[in-house]
């Protein structure tokens, strides 16, 4: 089932559409490259594939025997995806056909993400048997198997260059390793608490961000790793996600308490607090010189990423200083843009994915 809104020519943005996808919680939700389509994962053990316009389900995905938790789309190719699941399987799919093309079983416990490389030729499981697998994408076979970690492993991230893997896990160190031979090259373990994701910078792989339950996000140089560049412990309890901009100069960090923070990286310096929120925020993320964030209050917000200025609220009704009137339907679990940062996406606890488009203004 889907809706749409007439466009408030106030906005840099309108309500689209809003689908009403699955009967069990969206775990992803990602456009394709055009965002003329998207596909979404649930708990309800299927990933389907929307078209934008018509609203229709284009494709169902077929094969997991438990709930699907995660899916990434080839890098350049829309027409391949990779599903993860709590049957310990991940799937390869034809995107346009619906056939899998490739399983691969070899963990022992729930596979609870997956990705593909830069340049297509390997995808990585992480899994709550405390492993982290690398598989050629070409033949379908493994080719390494992370097992340094002693707790579960939650997410994995390639670098630009595809030369090297990070790997968090619930445990307070994030190991990096070499993609082509599978060994460890870095243990970086500074953090007081569990691990809750670590991104690198899009302009120079020896850059990472990390962050943690401890309320801190590091910022380490991979030529100097003994030791992390700076400690930022602005917020207000657990940090959950960080995100670097284009231009790798800034990261954006969220988490506990409505806690949304700008940084620089060439000064390591903190820059701004973005106050909005009220309650946790579960997602940020750069476009330009904005920053897109979502939680637990329902909202997404549009910000000035060099003022920290709120420029618009997505969801309910707002008064002219950014103040909700009215309540929205449920928590935000996920928000991103576009490739071309003209569309958003969003996924909130109802099961609803909401589609807006930037407002083109005629003189």
């Amino acid at each position: 089932m889907i809706s749409s809104t007439t466009i408030n020519p106030n906005k840099q943005f309108h309500l689209e559409k809003t689908f009403h996808c699955h009967d069990a919680q969206i775990t992803k939700c990602i456009f394709n490259t055009k965002a003329t389509q998207f596909i979404t994962t649930s708990y309800d053990k299927t990933a389907l594939l929307w078209d934008r316009d018509s609203g229709a389900v284009i494709k169902e995905y077929k094969g997991h025997t438990g709930e699907i938790s995660s899916v990434d789309i080839k890098p350049n190719n829309d027409n391949l995806i990779v599903t993860g699941s709590f049957d310990k399987t991940a799937k390869l799919w034809e995107v346009n056909s619906g056939k899998c093309l490739k399983t691969f079983a070899k963990h022992e416990a729930e596979i609870v993400g997956v990705s593909f490389n830069t340049n297509n030729t390997m995808i990585a499981t992480s899994s709550l048997d405390t492993n982290a697998i690398i598989w050629d994408v070409e033949t379908g076979k493994e080719m390494h198997v992370l097992k340094d970690s002693k707790t579960e492993v939650i997410k994995t991230f390639f670098d630009s260059k595809a030369n090297n893997i990070m790997l968090v896990s619930y445990d307070p160190s994030v190991k990096i390793y070499d993609a082509n031979t599978g060994k460890m090259k870095y243990n970086l373990n500074e953090h007081k608490g569990e691990m809750t994701s670590g991104k690198w910078s899009p302009i120079d792989d020896s850059i990472i961000a990390t962050t943690s339950v401890d309320g801190t996000c590091k910022i380490w140089d991979l030529k100097k790793p003994n030791q992390s560049l700076v400690t930022f412990s602005f917020g207000k309890g657990q940090i959950f996600d960080v995100s670097f901009n284009e231009s790798g100069d800034k990261i954006v960090t969220c988490g506990e308490n409505g806690s949304l923070h700008t940084y620089n990286i060439k000064t390591l310096q903190h820059e701004l607090e973005l106050k909005g929120h009220n309650g946790d925020i579960y997602t940020a993320t750069y476009n330009k010189d904005k920053v897109l964030s979502g939680g637990s209050d329902g909202y997404c917000r549009l910000w000035d990423a060099n003022s920290g200025k709120c420029v618009e609220v997505l969801g309910g009704a707002i008064d002219e200083s950014m103040t909700t009137l009215e309540e929205p339907e449920e928590e935000i679990l996920n928000c991103s843009f576009s490739y071309d940062g003209n569309s958003i996406i969003t996924t909130n606890m109802a099961n609803m994915v909401k589609v807006w488009t930037r407002v083109i203004k005629v003189n």
